[in-house]
């Protein structure tokens, strides 16, 4: 891609990238993993020609939430006492918010086709596809993006912005 200044790389991460909700910890983790190394790569390798973007889904009616297995080791959920039923009411609230804004999973592979067809060099580094929480996320993204422009020009990689 740098031989040949031009490049794009797509990487798929989650909300749950931007934030950690409780109870989805190291699926959060994994996915703050990837947006960091993306958004790093991003700055590195745009003037190089290279675009770098992410796109952070939110919650979809996909298999992860049939395969979703809780704690099978009745005595470590036990150990949660008053906390333990959180994560129901997380999936039913969830549940909820499903059934009121019925969430496309084809928006997802729509925001990837829409970003593959974006010209070169204009590409956004982020793309929210989230009906439900994703609001909040843009707001997190909003909030990152300035105060990491000014971190960069401290920094003397302003340019790179």
């Amino acid at each position: 891609m740098r031989n040949q200044a031009e490049g794009l790389i797509i990487n798929v991460t989650s909300g749950f990238g931007r934030v950690s909700f409780p109870f989805a910890t190291m699926y959060a983790a994994s996915k703050f993993a990837l947006e960091g190394i993306s958004e790093g790569l991003h700055y590195e390798v745009k003037r190089l020609g290279i675009d770098v973007a992410l796109v952070e889904p939110g919650a979809f009616p996909t298999e992860m939430q049939q395969k979703n297995n809780p704690a099978s080791d009745q005595g470590v959920f036990a150990g949660y006492g008053a906390i333990a039923d959180l994560p129901n009411k997380m999936v039913a609230a969830l549940g909820g918010e499903m059934q009121a804004k019925k969430p496309n999973p084809q928006d997802v592979a729509d925001a990837i086709v829409n970003l593959i067809g974006t010209p070169k060099g204009t590409r956004p580094l982020r793309t929210v596809v989230d009906p439900i929480t994703g609001p909040y996320i843009e707001a997190a993204n909003q909030a990152v993006a300035e105060n990491f422009a000014k971190g960069l020009t401290v920094f003397g990689m302003g340019e790179l912005l």
